[in-house]
């Protein structure tokens, strides 16, 4: 039954000179696939604030980070898809 309810995805709260995110994970991990790329791309934008540069892409693509100051952006899609590198 769908109640008309929403909930947040993403949370932010402030404690003091902290921060605190919270992601609520859907019941079905697979519904994550679905997140419209705005979403995923604010999630990215704060997982990573501390590393200089974050990734704007659709689902199923992964940055992977190298000790070297090299990454890798490797796409598991079956079609091809515009990613950007966004330096900070």
């Amino acid at each position: 039954m769908d109640s008309g309810l929403s909930w947040p995805l993403f949370m932010q709260g402030k404690f003091e000179n902290a921060t605190l995110y919270v992601l609520n994970v859907p019941d079905n991990f697979a519904d994550l696939y679905n997140l419209p790329v705005e979403v995923l791309n604010k999630i990215r934008e704060v997982a990573n604030k501390n590393i200089g540069f974050t990734l704007e892409s659709p689902c199923r693509v992964s940055l992977l980070l190298y000790d070297n100051n090299t990454f890798v952006i490797y796409s598991f899609n079956d079609k091809t898809a515009e990613m950007n590198a966004v330096f900070t």
